[in-house]
């Protein structure tokens, strides 16, 4: 098991924090409505902040899984093997982990159920858009097309390289975020 935390670890330096970059966006802009509004407008705020935050240039890391056509967005080959599978559930893993473990560290709800839902809803929802994502590349039909086409209206043409570019505008926004969810 330590073997695969490690290699997680390891995917994590080498690979862009995007998913948890959106938790951390969501919660910090999410949090003064957090304990007012209901977890469902929570989990909708989310969604709509991932889309925002996905118009701004950033680094979006390789999944094994997929091969993706630079020129087509809507044509991906997979490339389903245990291999590529079970990397990209650690890294996918690792990335929602730390995003889910900054905010609570940062805002320090109570540890209950009604304490972390409205946080898990605004989690939840801003990482959905990703995760649908996935879907579409089994199941390329209504609804699933529709969002995937709404989404990469919104993601921003310019993919930044895994270059202190990169790195740095994922760190500033991350850093930035929990500096605002700790306010």
């Amino acid at each position: 098991m330590l073997k695969y935390v490690l290699k997680a670890a390891d995917a994590f330096k080498t690979y862009s924090m995007t998913l948890a970059t959106h938790i951390v966006i969501a919660e910090a802009l999410a949090k003064p409505m957090i304990g007012i509004a209901n977890p469902g407008l929570g989990f909708l705020f989310g969604m709509f902040t991932h889309y925002l935050a996905d118009a701004i240039p950033h680094y979006d890391y390789h999944l094994g899984t997929a091969k993706q056509e630079r020129a087509e967005v809507l044509h991906i080959e997979l490339h389903p093997t245990s291999r590529n599978i079970a990397k990209d559930l650690l890294k996918i893993t690792f990335d929602v982990a730390v995003g889910t473990a900054a905010g609570i560290l940062v805002v320090r709800p109570e540890l209950s159920f009604s304490g972390l839902l409205p946080y898990a809803a605004v989690a939840i929802g801003a990482i959905l858009p990703d995760a649908l994502q996935s879907v579409y590349w089994f199941w390329r039909k209504t609804p699933v097309k529709e969002l995937k086409e709404f989404h990469d209206v919104w993601h921003a043409k310019t993919r930044l390289k895994w270059d202190l570019v990169g790195l740095g505008s994922q760190a500033l926004v991350f850093a930035f975020s929990i500096l605002l969810l700790s306010r």
